[in-house]
Formats: C-alpha cells, sequence, structure tokens
C-alpha cells in the first residue's frame, strides 16, 4: 500500500509455491486460491504474505519496519520474517501497531516523560512523533485489521461496543501466540509462551483474552473515538473476482459487488464486461397446429444461448434450440408465451420478446354446449306449460265452486220463501177447519162445498210450495208433486161430503208428504 498503492482489494492467489530451496506452507495445509488482501490478513493465510513481501522487496519492507521501531539482525530481513521468525518484544509491537491507530505517525515507547534536576533542570524525555506512513496506508490497514476482530481469527478479542482493531500471531509449532491490538486511545501487545520454548498447544486463545479484558477496563470510562477515514482513502465498490480490479457493469449482480478502499488517486475506471445482457430473440412466433393439436413456436437467434419459454407465466422448457411444440393446449385458451436468452460466463439475461396464439373451440364441444341447451330450454318450456296447466284447473275449480256456491245461496234464498209460504198456508188451513166447524153446525151442504174448494185450493198452494222447493233438486219431484197434488185434488172432491175437520187433516197430511 505504501509503495505500491494497492488497495485492500488487491488480488493475491493462495497456492503451493517455491522460493529456491524454501516452500512455505499455510497453517491449515489448504489453498484457496484467488482472494483479496483483506481476506487474506483477515485470516492470517501466509502464502499471500510471502508473496507481498517477495513482490514489495525487502528493502522497502525493511525501510517501513525501521519507521515502526522494527530492526532486524545482520543478516537483515528475509522472506521468512513475513512469517513473523525475527524476534520481537512486546512492547516493541505495541508501539508499531499505535502508529497504525494514530493516522501513521509512530511514537517511540517510553516510560519516563521528564527529568528535574537541581543542575540542569527539567530534562524532556518525551520522544518526536515520527511519520512512519501515508495517512492512506494508516486508515486501510486499520479497516483490515477491524475485519480480523469483527470476522476474522481475533474475535475473542473483541470489546463489544468499542471501536478496535488487532492481530493474531503464532510462530511455528505453536510455541508463541500473541495478539497485538489497538484504539484511538490505547495499543496492547499480549505474548504467551514457556520459558523452555515448548509448545503452547491449546494455550492460543489466552493473549486474546488477556487482550479484552485489560483494553475493557482501561475504556471502560473513557470516550473512545472511532478510526477516521482521511480523504486520501475512498470507498468503491468493485465486480468481486475482477483482476485487476474494474467497476462493475450496469449488469453485474449485486452479490457480485464488493465496496473496498483504495487510494484516492489510484481507483479503478475500467468497467467490466464479464456481465453483459444478452441480445433478445427476434422473428418470434407461434401458431397452432390443428392437425398435431400442436402449438408450434419458433425464433431466431444469432450465437450461441440458453433460452427458457414460458406460457401464461409457467415454465414450459428451457433448451438450446430454437423451436418448441406445447402438445395439446387447452381449446378456447389463449397463451401468452415469453422466450429468455440466457448466456454463459454470467451474462445478464436478455429483454423477454412475447407472442400470442388463441387456440379455437373444440366443435364437438360446441354441438353438446348447443344440445344441452336445447334440452334445458325444452325442459323449461314444459316445466312453464306444467305450471300454466296447473293455473288453469285452479282457475276451473274456482269457477265451479264459486257457482255451487251461488245455486246454494238461491236455494236458501227459495227455502226461506216457501217457508213463509207455508206459514200462509198454515193460517189458511186454520181458517179453513173454522168455516167447516161453522159449515158443520149449520148443515149447510153448499158451504160444504165450498170449504171443500178451498181445501183443493190449500192443498194446491201447499203443493205449489213443496214444488218450489224440490225444484233445483230433481225435475222428476216436480212431476211427482204435480201428479199428487191433481190425485189429493180429485179425492177431496170425492169426499166432499166429509166433514171440515177430516178436509183440515187431510190438506196438512198431503202437505207433509210433498214436503
Amino acid at each position: 500500500m505504501e509503495f505500491e498503492k494497492w488497495s485492500t482489494y488487491h488480488q493475491l492467489e493462495d497456492e503451493p509455491i517455491q522460493f529456491g530451496d524454501w516452500s512455505p506452507g499455510n497453517w491449515n495445509d489448504t489453498y484457496l486460491g484467488w482472494m483479496s488482501m483483506r481476506d487474506a490478513l483477515k485470516d492470517s493465510i501466509n502464502i499471500p504474505a510471502v508473496k507481498t513481501l517477495n513482490e514489495v522487496g525487502t528493502d522497502r519492507a525493511t525501510e517501513f519496519a525501521n519507521n515502526l521501531g522494527i530492526t532486524f539482525g545482520e543478516d537483515g530481513m528475509v522472506l521468512a520474517d513475513a512469517l513473523g521468525t525475527q524476534e520481537v518484544t512486546p512492547i516493541q509491537m505495541s508501539g508499531a501497531f499505535a502508529a497504525f491507530g494514530n493516522e501513521g505517525v509512530y511514537n517511540e515507547p517510553y516510560t519516563v516523560r521528564k527529568v528535574e534536576s537541581p543542575d540542569e533542570g527539567t530534562v524532556d524525555l518525551t520522544p518526536e512523533p515520527v511519520t512512519a506512513m501515508k495517512d492512506y496506508t494508516a486508515y486501510m490497514i486499520t479497516s483490515m485489521l477491524e475485519s480480523v476482530v469483527s470476522d476474522g481469527t481475533g474475535t475473542a478479542a473483541k470489546v463489544p461496543g468499542l471501536p478496535m482493531a488487532g492481530k493474531t500471531g503464532t510462530t511455528n509449532k505453536e510455541i508463541d501466540s500473541w495478539f497485538n491490538g489497538y484504539t484511538t486511545n490505547y495499543s496492547i501487545s499480549v505474548w504467551t509462551g514457556n520459558q523452555d520454548r515448548s509448545s503452547i498447544e491449546n494455550g492460543k486463545n489466552i493473549p486474546k483474552e488477556m487482550f479484552r479484558h485489560l483494553m475493557g477496563e482501561l475504556s471502560a470510562d473513557v470516550e473512545t473515538a472511532d478510526f477516521e477515514r482521511p480523504d486520501s482513502a475512498v470507498w468503491v465498490d468493485v465486480e468481486e473476482g475482477s483482476r485487476p480490479a474494474k467497476l462493475p457493469s450496469a449488469y453485474t449482480p449485486a452479490s457480485r459487488i464488493v465496496t473496498e478502499l483504495f487510494p484516492a488517486d489510484n481507483q479503478p475506471s475500467n468497467v467490466s464486461t464479464q456481465y453483459q445482457r444478452m441480445d433478445p430473440v427476434t422473428n418470434l412466433t407461434a401458431t397452432y397446429n390443428e392437425g398435431a393439436d400442436t402449438v408450434d413456436v419458433e425464433w431466431s437467434y444469432s450465437g450461441n444461448a440458453q433460452f427458457t419459454v414460458t406460457a401464461n407465466g409457467n415454465r414450459l422448457s428451457s433448451t438450446d434450440r430454437t423451436s418448441i411444440e406445447i402438445n395439446n393446449p387447452q381449446a378456447g385458451e389463449t397463451y401468452d408465451i415469453t422466450v429468455v436468452a440466457s448466456g454463459s460466463g454470467g451474462a445478464s439475461d436478455s429483454e423477454a420478446q412475447s407472442v400470442s396464439v388463441q387456440i379455437p373451440e373444440d366443435s364437438s364441444e360446441e354441438e353438446n354446449e348447443e344440445e344441452s341447451e336445447s334440452e334445458e330450454e325444452t325442459e323449461e318450456n314444459e316445466s312453464n306449460d306444467n305450471d300454466e296447466s296447473g293455473e288453469n284447473d285452479d282457475n276451473n275449480e274456482s269457477d265451479q265452486n264459486s257457482e255451487n256456491d251461488e245455486n246454494n245461496e238461491n236455494n236458501s234464498n227459495e227455502t226461506d220463501e216457501n217457508n213463509e209460504t207455508d206459514g200462509s198456508n198454515e193460517e189458511s188451513e186454520q181458517e179453513n177447519s173454522n168455516t167447516g166447524s161453522e159449515q158443520e153446525n149449520n148443515g149447510d151442504d153448499s158451504e160444504t162445498e165450498e170449504n171443500d174448494s178451498g181445501e183443493n185450493e190449500s192443498s194446491n198452494n201447499t203443493s205449489e210450495n213443496s214444488y218450489n222447493n224440490q225444484q233445483n233438486e230433481n225435475e222428476t219431484n216436480e212431476e211427482e208433486s204435480g201428479s199428487t197434488s191433481g190425485e189429493e185434488s180429485e179425492t177431496t172432491d170425492e169426499d166432499s161430503g166429509n166433514t171440515a175437520d177430516d178436509a183440515s187433516s187431510d190438506a196438512t197430511e198431503e202437505s207433509a208428504e210433498n214436503e
């Protein structure tokens, strides 16, 4: 970063490699291929670190380390020093890491600030600050070391809510274990190991846990500012996997875009062509083949592509051909068909092209529907006829009942009139009885004949009343009544010599019979 203006995205390949007689390896003996500098530092991958030192050169790296208070012996720096073979002390490491949190300014660690004596007065022992690196270098390294604590190998050292950065470290055979971390206020370095240089085995997390407790106590009642990004460093969206870094295109998937830090004067400017939109299909047609009962879909395309075909929103096929058949389409339905071209290598899908086709109605189904409708109309007409017939029957019955009620009313009226006539006849019979009595007392034959004549009139009146009562019931009774009346009249004439009392009694009996 300091010399080559690399970004935190700078790509390094993790792979087996040989440097002369030396073949470095990773702590887990696996290789992950291409990765960013951020990921390599976050996960403590050895091969990218060795490659970086080899590319920068040991001379420039020594200069950079010296500015941070790190020195090397007579043999100088070697590639193996990229993995921590040079012996250093915790106080050296805490001073060096403090510079990254102090915008690149190094302050040599010290314990005595000043000395006061009677002769020489006050002697200030505070060392002079030294600019060890550019501010963008300090900030970008700090950003990567924040990732170590947030989701890398140093999560066990994290103090919740505290802006901090740090780096884990171990040596071969796990003889040494380190954690170096800092905030904008403090820098702490913790080393653990055995005096006899034996393996610490399961003690690798001890430095992280000690750091967490120490930094937590120091920062408990102190305001800790976050690391401030200088204008010389900028965040840039780049397309993941591009080498060198390239800007994403309009068709780069969001999942393939990462945001990394770059020196402001060394940002990427080229746009990636990895993800481009495929050209749409042309000459798209869809026709119904009545003989085969299929929908034939065809299109044209220049170049190789995979085509996705959908109908009414349902995926039908994925093919590399430029035609498909839809078998047994639904009669009467409209099929809205779309075709999308997809490419290999991450190219974005083409714009969808659409076409519609109408499937004709099935003739046999139409005939069945017409027959069904005809049967329904026939049943409906029969139902209406039955309803009308029922209504006529009800009307006829109602009319008959009305007529019978009228006849019954007339008969009732006539019966009342006959009853009145019977009453008159009884009065007449009483008068005739009185008259007959008088005639018997007087012994006058002539008057007796008159009484008989009056008796006949009374009998006729009674027969007439009976006739009226029987007239509505039966005409035969009318004739019999007339005949009986005649016979009675004759009998009355023959027996005219009888007394008036007998005549009155006979007339009453005849009237009862007729009634």
